[in-house]
């Protein structure tokens, strides 16, 4: 982050004092400093700030669809995302611990697996019509 983005950013004291994180909770768009029309759009994409306390299926059905997944043989789950969305799916992998859970979990974030299989086609286009660039990773 630009020292200049620091500057600007609010501090622990700030968004204590603004309650960002039970408004956040609260699904409370207004935390954001957009137009209305943007926290009208951002209030429809914040139903994962509550997944925790309110997850959409109940824990016991979702434990039991985890048994049967084991029970048929499933050991590696690969969990995808796009650009920031992938956060949440680095997290799951990055705490999950190999020697204590009954599946090992892999992150694939699809808009970097894109940009890469873009540029590999860029570059197969290259040598096609024999036409080589100096360097593949710049295309």
């Amino acid at each position: 982050m630009a020292e200049t983005d620091l500057a600007s950013s609010p501090t622990a004291r700030e968004l204590i004092a603004a309650k960002a994180a039970s408004r956040l909770h609260a699904k409370d768009a207004s935390l954001f400093d957009f137009s209305e029309e943007a926290q009208e759009c951002a209030q429809e994409f914040m139903g994962w700030v509550d997944l925790a306390s309110n997850p959409p299926y109940p824990i016991d059905a979702i434990q039991a669809l985890a048994d049967e997944c084991v029970g048929h043989g499933v050991r590696t789950v690969l969990l995808l995302g796009q650009g920031g969305s992938s956060q949440a799916a680095m997290t799951l992998t990055k705490y999950n611990k190999v020697d204590s859970n009954r599946v090992i979990f892999k992150t694939l974030d699809s808009d970097r697996f894109c940009r890469s299989a873009i540029r590999k086609q860029r570059w197969l286009l290259f040598r096609q019509r024999a036409v080589r660039p100096l360097n593949p990773t710049n295309i």
